[in-house]
């Protein structure tokens, strides 16, 4: 028996709803190379230099002759048993000098300093000029004390992040988040970057490697990193084909069920 034009209009539309409604491999693939170049190679551009903001924690070193002056300003590296109390958690929130709502961090004996809107080297500068006042020989280090940063959306653990280093990847902070789930949209990665004038939201494609190119691939103090989810969470029909087609299946295997229960009923009642 010859299939009806029907029939292959309802298998056409089966499969295309089965092809629609699950992530193709491509869409996982990270740093896909777009352009088909032949070179591996992407340098990786740099953005403007980070300025301090309000509430960010500086890692301060004041070295000098005077060990009890050296002392006196290293806590951080000076307190070892106390250093040892928080191995576990964030050194730098305990023992740096965080940037206060006018934008000064007080030091001892110096007292306050204004450092908000400077770039390390200006802070650097800054904080040495007043050091020289009261020791000679003095040499002063600034440093961000660790990156500080958000994951909100489609990762396996969402949540606020301190990774202890002055260089962290947007790939490193996803992978400290546990990674993206299946519907997560790596083409659509919001990172929200605070600067002193305000905010900024910029949206990254993580399946392109040329966002090694992007100065948002590093990520800053502060940042919120969000990740969309695919439009098949709203669908519901599943993430593999495989999926897809067994929710489809069901669904009409739930309709036929239904419509065999109905006409049962009709045929008594006659």
């Amino acid at each position: 028996m010859r299939n009806s034009p029907k029939s292959y209009f309802l298998l056409a539309t089966l499969l295309l709803l089965i092809s629609s409604s699950c992530v193709r491999n491509k869409d996982y693939i990270y740093l896909q190379n777009k352009e088909a170049t032949d070179s591996n190679f992407y340098a990786l551009q740099r953005g403007s230099q980070y300025l301090i903001q309000y509430n960010d924690v500086l890692k301060i070193d004041i070295k000098s002759f005077d060990s009890e002056a050296t002392k006196l300003f290293n806590a951080f590296s000076g307190n070892l048993q106390m250093n040892a109390m928080v191995q576990n958690g964030d050194p730098y929130y305990m023992f740096g000098y965080t940037v206060n709502d006018s934008g000064y961090v007080e030091l001892p004996v110096i007292g306050k300093v204004l450092v908000v809107d400077m770039t390390t080297d200006q802070a650097k500068s800054k904080v040495q000029a007043e050091v020289d006042k009261y020791f000679a020989g003095a040499y002063v280090s600034v440093n961000i004390g660790g990156v500080r940063f958000a994951v909100l959306g489609e990762v396996i653990r969402p949540g606020k992040y301190v990774v202890l280093q002055n260089r962290l990847t947007l790939f490193e902070a996803l992978a400290n988040a546990g990674d993206l789930n299946p519907v997560a949209n790596r083409k659509k990665v919001q990172i929200i970057r605070q600067y002193p004038h305000g905010s900024e939201i910029i949206t990254l494609d993580l399946t392109d490697r040329n966002i090694m190119k992007s100065p948002y691939y590093l990520v800053r103090p502060n940042d919120v990193i969000y990740v969309q989810p695919l439009k098949v969470r709203e669908l519901g029909t599943g993430v593999t084909g495989q999926q897809t087609l067994s929710t489809v299946l069901t669904s009409v295997s739930l309709l036929l069920n239904s419509f065999l229960i109905y006409t049962t009923i009709s045929n008594f009642s006659r």
